[in-house]
């Protein structure tokens, strides 16, 4: 959705288009109906269902080892509704500071990661000898890629 964002914001910066179906009332004049149904489908179907089923089982995983639940049933009903709740009180608004917070928590973790990595090889130059030693290991005769 990124790349597809990139390749099309300029086009739709020009036409003063801010939405995907302000685009298709524009592309498609008489079959406008069905491409935002497809398009509704397909997004819930193929990219919010799985989106879900995933955070939830990563929810289990993390939630299972600490409060010793044995099926993800026990994990599910004590997440659902306390997500249910959150969302209905919180809105689009809570959702967006959510991502925001998110975000920050990434891209602090990525950094202590790259931090420690370099701390523990020494520097880039200990890394890069690292993997250059790693390489020539691959690269000995009798070992297949």
């Amino acid at each position: 959705m990124m790349f597809a964002a990139m390749l099309f914001a300029v086009r739709w910066r020009q036409l003063r288009i801010k939405t995907g179906p302000e685009y298709f009332q524009l592309r498609f004049h008489s079959g406008r109906k069905f491409v935002r149904v497809y398009t509704s489908l397909s997004s819930v179907l193929i990219g919010i269902i799985p989106w879900i089923g995933a955070g939830l089982l990563g929810i289990h995983m993390v939630m299972a080892p600490i409060f010793h639940f044995s099926n993800i049933s026990t994990t599910l009903l004590l997440v659902l509704p306390l997500l249910i709740v959150y969302v209905w009180i919180g809105g689009f608004a809570g959702v967006l500071l959510t991502d925001l917070f998110q975000s920050c928590v990434i891209l602090l973790a990525n950094l202590a990661l790259v931090v420690s990595v370099l701390y523990c090889f020494g520097g880039p130059s200990g890394l890069a000898d690292a993997v250059a030693a790693d390489v020539q290991v691959l690269e000995k005769p009798g070992r297949g890629r």
